[in-house]
């Protein structure tokens, strides 16, 4: 009956960390950059990093939302590398674009998880830009 008992337990137990390691989300972590189409940014990323990080602050927020740059869908520019956003970081960034004010120097602050492919943004806000 202990062993039975013991046995319980552990099962209990061993499924209770189970569960709650498959609940626990990665916490959304703020990266900031330049908010940047994929047209734009596959091209300028080919620079030097500081190249890119200059032509990135240039980039106009008429140029991210004429037809074929807001089609090809929106990424950051951080450190000279430009990494693409998920569908919902797609839609977030284009809701961005249509209520900022600024004309370039789109430096913004998004919230979320970057895997090796893009960025699951959980939100996208201006941030203030490093000089």
């Amino acid at each position: 009956m202990k062993a039975f008992t013991l046995f319980l337990i552990s099962f209990f137990v061993l499924a209770s960390l189970t569960l709650d390691a498959q609940t626990k989300k990665e916490a959304p972590k703020v990266m900031k950059g330049y908010l940047i189409d994929k047209m734009c940014g596959s091209t300028m990323q080919k620079k030097s990093a500081d190249q890119a990080m200059a032509s990135a602050a240039k980039h106009t927020k008429v140029c991210a939302t004429e037809e074929g740059c807001a089609e090809s869908g929106y990424g950051l520019m951080m450190n000279g590398k430009w990494t693409a956003f998920d569908d919902a970081g797609n839609k977030k960034a284009a809701e961005y674009l249509k209520t900022t004010k600024a004309a370039d120097h789109l430096y913004v602050a998004v919230a979320g998880t970057q895997t090796k492919d893009n960025i699951a943004v959980a939100s996208i806000k201006e941030a203030k830009e490093k000089k």
